[in-house]
C-alpha cells in the first residue's frame, strides 16, 4: 500500500511540473545581469587637475574636475586624443593628461 501511495504522489508531482504548475519564475526574480559599461582600461590622472567635458571638444561644457592621482575607468576613445570615462565622473578627458 505504501508503494502505491508513493507512486501516486510522485506521479502527481511530475504531472504538476509538466503542466507548468511549478516554474523557476515562482522562485523569485532573476538576478540583474547588467554589468555596466565595458571597461577598455584604467588610467591615472597625471596632471595636477583635469577637466571632464560633456563632449570631446576643448570648448565644451565642463562636467567635473579631477585631481592628480585619481584613477579613471576608460570605456571609449575618440581620435586617440580623447578618452571617455565613466568613473569617477562621466564625460570626456584629454588622453595626454592620463598615464598608466
Amino acid at each position: 500500500m505504501k508503494t502505491v501511495l508513493r507512486g501516486a504522489i510522485v506521479a502527481a508531482t511530475a504531472a504538476l511540473c509538466l503542466a507548468g504548475g511549478v516554474s523557476a519564475a515562482s522562485a523569485g526574480p532573476a538576478p540583474a545581469t547588467d554589468s555596466g559599461p565595458h571597461v577598455l582600461f584604467s588610467r591615472k590622472v597625471c596632471a595636477r587637475e583635469i577637466t571632464v567635458r560633456n563632449i570631446p571638444t576643448e570648448g565644451s561644457s565642463p562636467v567635473a574636475t579631477l585631481v592628480g592621482g585619481t584613477t579613471v575607468e576608460v570605456d571609449d576613445t575618440y581620435n586617440g586624443v580623447w578618452f571617455h570615462i565613466y568613473s569617477p565622473a562621466n564625460g570626456w578627458v584629454l588622453a595626454q593628461y592620463l598615464c598608466s
